[in-house]
């Protein structure tokens, strides 16, 4: 069904629990400017409730046994942390199109030692896309990406899709040649509006992604 709730955490937050400052229901990291909400001791339904009642992103504190492990993916497939895991909350959560999600399963299924772990998290409805999908993205980049003498492969890029729909913070992760690379960023810079990432609230929010450009010779 169309815009079924996907749960999605990144990993990315390595600061000191102690080191923050306490406040209600959680903690205040003075790096970030943002406060960390302390789940380690909520139901799945309490996650939820949160989550989805949240306008923003919310940073969440959270033992490993609330979380359900994601499945190897290819480079491109993958959040830009490298222990993307996602939040074991809702039963039946649709297989996701985008490159971030996966199907969750059963917190009962994680069998680890007890670990607290810290990132952001949000419930979401729809992934940022390319205006048309997956199909219209690969015939955009196949009229518009040129050809590049003596280089064959993938150059595989990263950036950051604005609440507007804008591409910023454009950057090659893994290049093939200095000509290639700059194609590269060039096709995503002429690159049309992508549509954002919007939460399960129908609010709009930055999204970052990966994404790899083919050149043949």
């Amino acid at each position: 069904m169309e815009n079924q709730p996907i749960v999605r955490l990144n990993f990315t937050c390595n600061r000191n629990w102690e080191d923050m400052q306490p406040v209600e229901n959680g903690r205040f990291c003075n790096d970030c400017q943002k406060k960390v909400v302390d789940f380690t001791d909520k139901t799945n339904e309490e996650i939820a409730a949160y989550l989805i009642s949240s306008a923003t992103l919310v940073c969440g504190r959270f033992q490993n046994t609330q979380l359900a492990p994601a499945a190897p993916k290819p480079i491109w497939k993958r959040w830009f942390s490298t222990a993307a895991m996602f939040v074991a909350v809702f039963i039946g959560v649709k297989e996701a199109s985008a490159q971030q999600q996966i199907p969750i399963k059963s917190a009962d299924s994680v069998k680890a030692p007890t670990r607290v772990v810290m990132g952001e998290v949000a419930v979401i409805s729809k992934n940022a896309q390319f205006p048309g999908g997956e199909v219209a993205l690969r015939s955009y980049l196949d009229k518009n990406v040129r050809s590049v003498n003596n280089v064959k492969g993938k150059v595989v890029t990263t950036f950051i899709v604005e609440k507007d729909g804008s591409l910023t913070d454009i950057k090659v992760i893994e290049g093939l040649s200095k000509e290639a690379d700059e194609e590269a960023i060039r096709v995503l810079k002429e690159s049309p509006k992508w549509l954002p990432m919007v939460l399960y609230n129908g609010v709009a929010v930055r999204h970052g992604y990966t994404l790899p450009i083919s050149f043949s010779k």
